[in-house]
């Protein structure tokens, strides 16, 4: 797909509908005339103040500013790095200097302390109509040029970066808008839940965008609020909702989480982690009538590229976990690969691997290397297809999946060395009976110093790592066991802390 014809597409769908709400969340909002403005006056001020091609930091959580910001850097040719508000300054920083940014543009307040030589500027105040004339059409750019830079946590204890080339958001959004039960009408309200550095929100914006719907960004204050939250969504009037598993079983706790709350609700789009079979099978008895897609996606891959219909799924299978994805279907090829990189028989369990346009090129330098065999994407995840679906059963590796976030115990470990009193460090996940993580544990070898507490290790461990990659539990032993090769001993600390 032509990438370019996609956003011209935006842009014109834009223009038809200049007075219709495009964006709200906290309380604030901007309609599709607001939007585009704004976002081709930034795109003008961006070529004035940092000519080139640097990418473009974005500071904030879910301000209205932020989508003017992305959208302004595609117009403009460049890429953009959602970075919450909630993550420490380190590691903005740390993201800054390896996404070789040009500025950090925030939408409330730059983060702090943060070094005066880096540029930022308020988002805001610079795409306010009139202070320059708006960029006239979208730069010309190759399908190979990024789109935008997300980072997830890196297994060599530095964030990991992953460019995500304008050919496989393109890609992503002709399949995702080609859903017929995700089809909108304009004016209908799509809810996301997820923040703007994960990349399921890539799903929400573009459902809601695409279509010229509404896109109601829920807030941090509202997912911590339950009868906040529950508020939010009656009045929201969706007709889509975005989620994690997590997030939609923590709304079934609630009884009041029923039609009632959301009449005009017709589907719910799921993704970022296994969508366990009681939770589809709660969800689908409750709401009577509601698509539910379980889709799987690797953010290598522009956040999804394959979906089921759960009921189907459910009729289909009558029992073991949920496909997660029709291979016919799927926006790439999909087959699971031996150790060697050839392609399994159908049933054969081995890594899930990805072939087409939506899959990247590979990270950032420093960041590691993308594993590929020939032009199939290893995923690390473990699965099989059969019968024309599509499995994924774990990792076949130490990452792990939290509420949807990708969680590298390296990364965390690496953290917790740096504190003081501490000598060694291992991260484990404590797991729920389904296998998922529900905690992430940390245990820790004190060096001769005294013990800091556990309140104070969290504090001191905030400063550097985002919220959702902060362990729940620290345990401090004499000494972390090790294998007869000198290597920590995972299993037994899982066998002795973790049943």
């Amino acid at each position: 797909m032509n990438e370019q014809i996609c956003l011209t597409d935006l842009m014109e769908h834009c223009a038809k509908s200049p007075h219709l709400a495009a964006y709200e969340s906290g309380g604030w909002g901007l309609s599709y005339g607001q939007l585009v403005t704004r976002a081709r006056v930034l795109a003008a001020a961006l070529e004035q103040l940092w000519p080139g091609e640097g990418p473009i930091l974005l500071y904030g959580h879910k301000q209205p500013a932020l989508p003017v910001g992305m959208l302004a850097c595609l117009l403009a040719g460049r890429a953009y790095v959602p970075c919450d508000e909630s993550w420490p300054a380190a590691r903005v920083e740390a993201v800054f200097r390896q996404a070789g940014a040009a500025a950090l543009l925030f939408a409330d307040e730059a983060p702090a302390p943060w070094p005066e030589q880096l540029p930022t500027a308020p988002l805001w105040p610079m795409c306010e109509p009139g202070i320059i004339e708006p960029l006239a059409a979208p730069r010309p750019c190759g399908p190979e040029q990024t789109a935008y830079i997300l980072f997830s946590s890196g297994s060599t204890g530095q964030p990991k970066g992953i460019p995500v080339p304008r050919r496989a958001v393109a890609n992503f959004a002709r399949w995702l808008t080609a859903q017929p039960a995700l089809a909108l009408s304009p004016g209908e309200t799509v809810v996301g839940q997820a923040t703007f550095s994960f990349d399921l929100s890539l799903a929400d914006l573009t459902l809601a965008f695409c279509g010229q719907g509404r896109l109601v960004s829920l807030t941090r204050e509202e997912l911590a609020d339950p009868a906040l939250l529950f508020r939010r969504l009656s009045a929201s009037g969706a007709a889509v909702l975005v989620c994690t598993p997590t997030f939609l079983e923590l709304c079934l706790c609630d009884r009041d989480f029923s039609p009632a709350l959301m009449p005009k609700l017709r589907a719910v789009f799921c993704c970022g982690e296994a969508l366990p079979r009681p939770a589809a099978e709660k969800f689908l008895a409750r709401f009577p009538g509601v698509a539910l897609l379980n889709a799987y996606g690797p953010t290598e891959a522009a956040c999804a590229v394959c979906a089921v219909n759960a009921a189907d799924a459910l009729a289909a299978f009558a029992e073991g976990p949920l496909p997660v994805g029709l291979a016919a279907d799927a926006a790439v090829e999909i087959a699971a690969l031996s150790p060697e990189g050839t392609v399994l028989a159908e049933g054969e369990p081995g890594e899930l691997a990805l072939r087409g346009v939506s899959v990247f090129s590979g990270y950032l330098p420093g960041s590691g290397d993308a594993r590929f065999s020939g032009d199939w994407y290893r995923t690390g995840d473990s699965g099989f297809v059969r019968d024309g679906h599509v499995w994924c059963t774990g990792r076949l590796d130490d990452q792990l999946k939290y509420c949807g976030w990708r969680i590298e115990p390296g990364e965390v470990e690496a953290a917790l060395r740096t504190l003081p009193g501490v000598e060694r460090a291992a991260v484990l996940p404590q797991r729920a009976p389904d296998g998922r993580v529900r905690r992430i544990c940390a245990f820790l070898q004190a060096t001769e110093t005294a013990r800091l507490p556990d309140d104070e290790v969290r504090r001191l461990l905030a400063l550097r790592l985002p919220a959702y990659m902060l362990p729940g539990r620290f345990v401090w032993l004499e000494e972390l066991p090790v294998t007869e090769n000198g290597k920590c001993d995972r299993a037994h600390l899982a066998r002795e802390f973790l049943r």
